[in-house]
């Protein structure tokens, strides 16, 4: 093979030098430069230089008339260095897990459809770039007080749309290829913010708001990569909300996104056909099943829950005994306040003699006689802090 090579590229050098020795040699011949402009060599070298340049200069224009991004631009935009990432990784951290959480997803359903995945992973890490401009009203990105608990429905729903127009006018100003634009004003579409139109029809609709009212303001998707995207970005939303999710509720959860927009006529567009449904579905169940996946516990977790379940029942806060009923007759018995101390009673002082006309000792409430306390049946004595006080 290498002599195969070797050959011709030898050939051409010979022809190049015999060409041009001439030339060289002291240009004393004009004619023989003229001769080798008119050559079939320098035609070839000629028209490929330039029909390079050519090509360079007029591709981007072309691929921008026709809406195509070329690879190495989608590259470059998937550079987390970029600094619309790097904006969004850092004023809105929750978008963006949920954002590379989805990037995967499309990914592998874009790629059981033989569709463009690498675009789908570009639009994915930017459908959500609005969001950095007021992200304290979107719930991943929220510490502490909901924003929305003080505001009507109408003006909530106002501050969720912003992000779709917001992240269209960011986008378009940092000059992204329309091809990524697209994915930020189609990944809703045209459907309903369906919480805070419930919420408004639950406060009785004072304001008589339409259903239109609270619809996103974008477009359905129209082409298959934004319509993969927009059932990822549901599926992704959704499996969060799983409360021990298995096989069962996984595919119960596809099923519904998937029909749901189908009903919605958000699909319509798409060009999508329903055996690429089938797979597309099929990628995502296996998709979350994989992210829900069980891992071995390490030693110590194991022993955390040893430890709470050998932990004695006598921790438990004993109920507080009922009140008696007003009715019920009150029984009283005789305790000696002794017996509140379970020790070893002191010695006794020696008694002294009373006085003429004095009381006894034991009248006064002295140690040599115990004084006794009466208390309801079954309560405590008045002087326990823990027990009901007696009035």
């Amino acid at each position: 093979m290498a002599n195969g090579l070797l050959l011709p590229a030898f050939a051409a050098v010979s022809l190049v030098l015999r060409q041009f020795v001439p030339v060289v040699a002291g240009f004393q011949r004009p004619q023989d430069l003229v001769a080798l402009l008119d050559s079939d060599l320098a035609g070839a070298v000629g028209g490929g230089l330039a029909s390079g340049l050519l090509a360079l200069v007029t591709t981007p224009i072309i691929l921008r008339m026709l809406g195509v991004v070329s690879r190495t631009t989608l590259y470059a935009l998937a550079e987390f260095e970029n600094p619309l990432l790097k904006q969004i990784a850092a004023k809105t951290p929750g978008t963006w897990a949920h954002s590379l959480a989805m990037a995967n997803m499309a990914d592998m359903a874009a790629n059981a459809i033989r569709a463009d995945a690498l675009l789908v992973r570009v639009g994915a890490y930017y459908h959500d770039l609005g969001k950095s401009v007021q992200p304290e009203y979107f719930i991943e990105n929220q510490e502490g007080k909901n924003p929305h608990d003080g505001l009507a429905p109408e003006v909530s729903a106002d501050a969720i749309f912003s992000h779709v127009t917001e992240g269209v006018k960011l986008a378009r100003r940092h000059k992204l290829p329309e091809a990524v634009v697209e994915f930020i004003y189609t990944h809703h579409g045209n459907g309903l913010l369906e919480y805070f139109w419930h919420k408004n029809m639950a406060a009785g609709n004072p304001k008589g708001l339409r259903e239109e009212d609270f619809c996103y303001p974008g477009v359905p998707p129209q082409r298959p990569e934004t319509a993969i995207l927009a059932l990822c970005d549901a599926v992704e939303a959704a499996s969060r909300t799983l409360k021990d999710p298995d096989l069962d509720k996984v595919r119960q959860l596809v099923r519904q996104i998937v029909f749901t927009k189908l009903d919605q006529g958000m699909l319509n567009e798409s060009g999508l056909t329903i055996p690429e449904l089938q797979k597309i579905g099929q990628s995502l169940v296996e998709t979350l099943r994989s992210s829900f996946h069980v891992r071995v516990k390490y030693p110590w977790q194991r022993e955390e829950e040893a430890r709470e379940a050998s932990a004695p029942a006598a921790k438990a806060p004993a109920p507080a005994p009922a009140p008696a009923a007003a009715s019920a007759p009150v029984v009283e018995e005789v305790i000696p306040l002794a017996a509140k101390k379970r020790e070893k009673p002191k010695e006794a002082p020696t008694p002294v003699p009373p006085a003429p006309g004095e009381d006894p000792a034991w009248a006064r409430g002295s140690a040599e006689r115990p004084r006794m306390v009466t208390m309801p049946l079954g309560g405590r004595r008045p002087d326990d802090p823990t027990g009901p006080s007696r009035k």
